[in-house]
């Protein structure tokens, strides 16, 4: 039965859950519409000068399927994905480029497109097999595939790094994708899409992970199985999404492409697989004992460990008076915050911190951690909520062990959050306490710069 089912999922925009977490900010979405689309304009109009081809441009992957989720940790990058469709009559070798010259063309042009903007990291170097991708510093990057279009046939063929032509027609996915359900239930598949994401970026680094389309052809594909009281609600229809995917893929771990099925989605290493199928078969178990809790905060606490400080916990005088935690154990924490540029700005407090300034050592110490019985561990969950950590996509983090220090630093004015849960591997959850750091400052959200114009340039030679 469920139990934190509203914890997923909220039609109230105010209401902290894990789906309005895990998306992009509404900021972060502004520039990144500002940046795709200052890009697209700038290489449609240098490659069509120089090539003297007819370009078109679609957006597709995640941003397209509206799955996006920002990215798990400050410093990782969401991704958007901005074809580039050349158009000739014929087949791809009829065209005056090869693939890898038609590449080599669009890493030139973003290479110019870098020059002039203030906000791009870098050009990566070199170009990944089947795209170029361009680095901007609001924590996110633009791939760019190229294809030809045949103007007579409608064939949409992929260039490769490799110097080949590979069929590829994501417009047609996505067409799929977009008319396979109602709208009602088309929200609750995005959402359940996003959930397995996130989980996935969590649990694996970029390189050993499922693709995106991976995933997201997966839960598609497999949500039509569930009868209506096993999508009942976000937190069930998760738990049977993934033993619909595990089941799938332990049977056959080819994910073909629904519109061309000549095409495999899986293409991960042998040993990445493996890796998968063990923490999908994880998740699975996580997900039912979640299911089988009594109440809504042991819910919450399980889900933590899958989507960590992403994962909202119920407010703790709430379900204190609820008597929703059995509480065993009441944590007493001193914490400390001392100024790395001033050793004389030192505060101290029992349960709560602030206000301190920026840049100070904070550590939380459990004084009373000998009342505990053997064995018991400390998860120590940072929910950083501001406006800044949000612009700076640091929303917080997690940590578990058996010590009873922790130690972080102040960063972002605003009322921020230690979450600590004393638990034990036989007697479950023994304790917890949300901890307030009051962080003083001055912040205001950076203006986006407007949109450049791209209406005429030259090109170096």
């Amino acid at each position: 039965m469920s139990k934190a089912a509203h914890l997923f999922y909220s039609a109230d925009p105010n209401k902290k859950t894990l789906h309005a977490s895990i998306k992009p900010s509404d900021v972060q979405q502004e520039i990144q519409q500002e940046r795709w689309q200052s890009l697209r304009d700038y290489l449609v109009a240098d490659l069509q000068d120089l090539t003297g081809y007819t370009i078109d441009s679609w957006l597709q992957g995640s941003y397209k399927y509206r799955t996006q989720i920002r990215p798990p940790v400050k410093g990782q990058e969401s991704d958007i994905d901005l074809g580039l469709y050349f158009h000739w009559t014929g087949k791809p070798t009829d065209g005056a480029y090869s693939p890898k010259a038609l590449k080599d063309l669009v890493q030139e042009s973003l290479k110019l497109y870098a020059e002039e903007s203030d906000d791009v990291i870098e050009v990566v170097e070199p170009p990944k097999t089947r795209c170029a991708r361009i680095r901007f510093k609001n924590g996110f990057h633009i791939d760019v595939p190229v294809y030809h279009y045949s103007t007579d046939s409608g064939a949409c063929t992929l260039a490769t790094e490799e110097d080949e032509w590979e069929e590829s027609d994501p417009e047609t996915l996505y067409n799929w994708f977009l008319n396979k359900y109602p709208e009602d239930e088309s929200a609750q598949v995005r959402r359940l899409i996003r959930y397995l994401k996130m989980w996935s970026a969590l649990k694996f680094a970029e390189s050993k992970r499922p693709s995106s389309t991976m995933l997201s052809v997966l839960v598609a594909q497999t949500y039509p199985i569930l009868v209506d009281e096993e999508k009942d609600g976000d937190e069930i229809a998760f738990k049977n999404i993934v033993e619909e995917v595990l089941e799938h893929l332990t049977a056959d771990r080819v994910v073909r492409n629904t519109v061309n099925y000549s095409e495999g989605l899986n293409r991960m290493e042998s040993e990445h697989f493996d890796v998968l199928m063990e923490k999908l078969r994880d998740l699975l178990t996580l997900s039912e004992n979640a299911l089988a809790t009594e109440n809504e905060f042991e819910a919450a606490s399980i889900w933590t460990e899958t989507f960590s400080h992403f994962f909202p916990i119920p407010n703790p005088e709430e379900a204190t008076s609820k008597a929703i935690i059995p509480v065993s154990f009441s944590p007493r924490v001193a914490v400390r915050a001392v100024a790395t540029n001033n050793a004389a700005f030192d505060f101290s407090n029992i349960n709560r911190i602030g206000p301190i300034p920026r840049n100070c050592v904070i550590s939380f110490t459990v004084t009373n951690a000998h009342e505990l019985p053997a064995g018991a561990e400390f998860s120590w969950v940072v929910r950083n909520d501001s406006e800044e950590s949000d612009f700076e996509n640091d929303l917080g983090h997690m940590g578990t062990g058996i010590g009873h220090v922790w130690e972080e630093h102040s960063a972002y004015k605003g009322t921020h959050f230690m979450d600590l849960t004393a638990k034990h591997s036989l007697l479950g959850i023994l304790g917890f306490i949300r901890i307030p750091v009051e962080i003083s400052g001055v912040f205001m959200v950076p203006r986006t710069p407007p949109k450049p114009k791209w209406t005429k340039f030259r090109r170096r030679r």
